[in-house]
C-alpha cells in the first residue's frame, strides 16, 4: 500500500483579488502570506503522512515572469520533500507555462514537458507500483484538447496504478477558461486509475468513479467567490487500486465567506451592528481556526435605508472593522455591499395616480414588453460604447437580459425613493 498528494494551482505569490489595502497591518500581512503559508502546510502534510509522492497538476505560479520569492519557496519545498525521500511530478499551467529558466530543483522532482512523453515509474523498496504521466502548457492559452495526446495502457503497465496530470477545463465548466478543453469520455478512453486535475479552484470528485478524475482546488482560495475551505487531496493504494475516495485535506489559512443581513429585521443601528456582530462570530466558528475575510451585503427594506449613503457606509464598515475585527485569528470585514431599497409600500404607488405610480408602471412595461429590454439598450448604447473611467477607461461590459431586468428595477425603486424624499423634504 501506499499513498500519493495531490495539489494544483498553488499561485504562489499571487495577491487576493479586488480586495483593497487594509488599515489593519495584521490583515495585509496575512494577505500577503497566505499563498505561502498554504504551501508550507502542504508540505508538512506531505511529510507527517509520508506519502510515496506529490503530484501538482499546474499553475504553481501566478504569472509567466514567476517573482523570486516564489520560485525559491518552490525550490526549498522541493528540497525538503527530497530529503524525506518523497519524489515529485509537476505539471506547468495557463498562468505560468514553460519557458522561462528557473531555479534548479532536485532529482527527485520530475517536470513534465509541453509535449506527450514517457512515464515516470514510481518503485516502492525496488518494486515498480505507478506510472505517471503529464503535459505541461508550453504557453499561456492551450486550446487544443491534451487528454488525447495521453496513451493507453500498456502490456508493461497491466499491474502499475495509472496516473496522469491535467491542466485544464474538463466538461466545459463555465466561469472557467476553456484551456485544455475535454470530457469525462475522453479521461475514460485513456485508461487511468486516477486523472489528477488542475485549473478549476473548487474541489470537486467528478463523475461516478470511472475513471477517478478529481478536481483538488486552489492551496488557498484567493478571490470572493473562492468561498469555504481549501487545500489538496490524499489518495490511498493497494494492490494497483484505489482505497475508498481520495480524502481533500484542508491546508488554507484565510477562508472567504459572503454574507447578507436583511435590514427589514433591525429598526435601529444597533440592532444591525449586533446581527453583524453574531455573523461574524458564526464565519469564525466556521473558520475552524483560520482567519476569515468577510464580504457582507445588507439587502431587503427597512428604516435603515434612507441612512445607508456612501458616508454612513464608510462609518458602518469602520465600525464594524474596530468591533469585531481584532481578536485573532480575525474575522476582517472585507466589504459592505448596500442593496437596500426604501420602506415603500410598491403595489399602492403602483396603483397610485401620481408621477411615483406612473414611473413604476412605465418601468413594468418596459419589463414586460417584448421589445422593452431593446428599447432600454439603444437609449443607453452610447454610455456602454464609450470608455468608462470605473472600469479603467475600458468599455463597460454588455448587460444580460436577466441582468438588465434586474437594473431597470432597481433604478424605477430609486426614482421613486427620491420622489418621495423631495416630497417630504
Amino acid at each position: 500500500m501506499f499513498r500519493f498528494l495531490h495539489a494544483a494551482d498553488l499561485h504562489l505569490g499571487a495577491p487576493f483579488k479586488g480586495v483593497r489595502q487594509s488599515s489593519n497591518d495584521v490583515v495585509n500581512a496575512a494577505l500577503r502570506e497566505a499563498t505561502y503559508d498554504a504551501f508550507e502546510q502542504m508540505i508538512r502534510l506531505s511529510i507527517e503522512r509520508q506519502v510515496a509522492f506529490v503530484v501538482i497538476a499546474g499553475d504553481v505560479f501566478n504569472q509567466a515572469d514567476q517573482n523570486l520569492r516564489a520560485r525559491l519557496t518552490f525550490q526549498a519545498g522541493m528540497r525538503r520533500l527530497d530529503e524525506a525521500g518523497i519524489r515529485s511530478f509537476v505539471i506547468h499551467g495557463n498562468h505560468d507555462p514553460l519557458g522561462q529558466a528557473g531555479l534548479a530543483l532536485p532529482d527527485s522532482c520530475h517536470t513534465f514537458p509541453a509535449k506527450a512523453s514517457q512515464p515516470e515509474i514510481v518503485e516502492i523498496d525496488g518494486k515498480a507500483v505507478a506510472s505517471v504521466y503529464g503535459v505541461s502548457f508550453g504557453k499561456a492559452a492551450v486550446t487544443a484538447n491534451l487528454a488525447r495526446r495521453y496513451p493507453k495502457r500498456t502490456a508493461a503497465e497491466r499491474d502499475l496504478f495509472r496516473l496522469a496530470l491535467l491542466h485544464g477545463n474538463v466538461g466545459g465548466k463555465e466561469g472557467h477558461d476553456n484551456y485544455a478543453p475535454c470530457s469525462l469520455e475522453d479521461l475514460a478512453a485513456r485508461d487511468f486509475d486516477y486523472w489528477a486535475l488542475g485549473h478549476v479552484h473548487t474541489r470537486e470528485a467528478l463523475g461516478s468513479g470511472e475513471p477517478m478524475a478529481v478536481y483538488a482546488g486552489a492551496l488557498q482560495g484567493l478571490s470572493p467567490r473562492e468561498t469555504g475551505s481549501h487545500g489538496c487531496v490524499l489518495v490511498e493504494v493497494e494492490g494497483g487500486k484505489l482505497v475508498g475516495p481520495p480524502r481533500f485535506q484542508d491546508v488554507d489559512v484565510i477562508r472567504w465567506s459572503q454574507e447578507t443581513l436583511d435590514i427589514a429585521e433591525f429598526p435601529s443601528w444597533d440592532d444591525l451592528i449586533e446581527a453583524a456582530g453574531n455573523c461574524f462570530d458564526e464565519v469564525r466558528r466556521r473558520a475552524d481556526g483560520r482567519h476569515a475575510l468577510v464580504r457582507l451585503e445588507l439587502t431587503g427594506r427597512g428604516p435603515l435605508h434612507e441612512q445607508l449613503d456612501a458616508s454612513q457606509q464608510s462609518e458602518l464598515e469602520e465600525v464594524l472593522r474596530e468591533r469585531f475585527g481584532r481578536e485573532t485569528p480575525f474575522c476582517w470585514l472585507e466589504s459592505l455591499q448596500v442593496n437596500t431599497q426604501p420602506e415603500l409600500d410598491l403595489q399602492a404607488l403602483r396603483d397610485s395616480p401620481d408621477c411615483a405610480g406612473a414611473l413604476l408602471r412605465c418601468a413594468d412595461e418596459l419589463l414586460a414588453a417584448p421589445q422593452g429590454l431593446e428599447t432600454v439598450r439603444a437609449e443607453l448604447a452610447e454610455l456602454f460604447s464609450a470608455p468608462s473611467g470605473r472600469v479603467g477607461g475600458r468599455k463597460l461590459p454588455a448587460l444580460a437580459d436577466d441582468d438588465l431586468r434586474e437594473l431597470l428595477s432597481q433604478a424605477a425603486v430609486a426614482a421613486v425613493d427620491l420622489l418621495h424624499r423631495e416630497a417630504r423634504g
